[in-house]
């Protein structure tokens, strides 16, 4: 069945071999009519020889009622996760900063150790040890050699030379050699030895 216009028939004439129909305009069906009376319903509003098409208009019917709901669709199956990245490069580590030059120890127990041995009276080798104090060690040594003049006619007649000095091996003090010449009294030699808490 085709759709045109809403139509209502009014009058059916056959004569002819024709039909006439008087009609106001809803919808349609095309039928064949053979000369026999026979009809028979087409679709495409195409008849055979010896037919004749007739076009049959009625009343636009009322609307239909609604249509129930469709059955929801099922849920899609969830796709696949996707493979994890590749993990990024590590940074480069930072240069340790230079550590600080540690500060110097104090020094405690500070002492000065003197010995003033009496050396002299012409050519002459003399050799002697400084020591610390119990529990201190030796940090340095020295000595004074005072000018010696002759008594008769102050001319200066003086030989020096030290020979060793350096600290004793367990740093318990200090170790003096000297080599000396000279005409006059035997005099003394101030030696000296800082000592220090070992």
């Amino acid at each position: 069945m085709k759709k045109l216009v809403v139509g209502l028939v009014i009058g059916l004439v056959v004569g002819g071999g024709s039909i006439a129909i008087a009609q106001t305009t809803t919808t349609s069906a095309d039928f064949c009519v053979k000369d026999n009376g026979k009809i028979r319903l087409t679709v495409d509003a195409t008849c055979e020889s010896g037919e004749e098409l007739l076009t049959i208009e009625g009343a636009q019917g009322p609307p239909g009622l609604p249509g129930q709901d469709g059955t929801d669709g099922q849920d899609g199956i969830d796709g696949q996760d996707g493979q994890d990245g590749a993990d990024g490069t590590n940074g480069v580590d930072g240069q340790d900063g230079t550590d600080g030059v540690d500060g110097m120890d104090g020094v405690s127990g500070y002492e000065i150790v003197t010995l003033a041995p009496e050396w002299g009276g012409g050519g002459f080798t003399r050799e002697t040890t400084v020591l610390c104090p119990t529990g201190k060690k030796a940090l340095s040594g020295g000595w004074d050699i005072p000018r010696i003049w002759h008594a008769q006619d102050d001319s200066d007649e003086f030989g020096f030379d030290d020979l060793e000095t350096y600290p004793l091996a367990d740093g318990s003090g200090w170790w003096f050699k000297f080599w000396g010449d000279w005409s006059g009294a035997v005099q003394p030699i101030p030696l000296y030895v800082v000592c220090a808490d070992a």
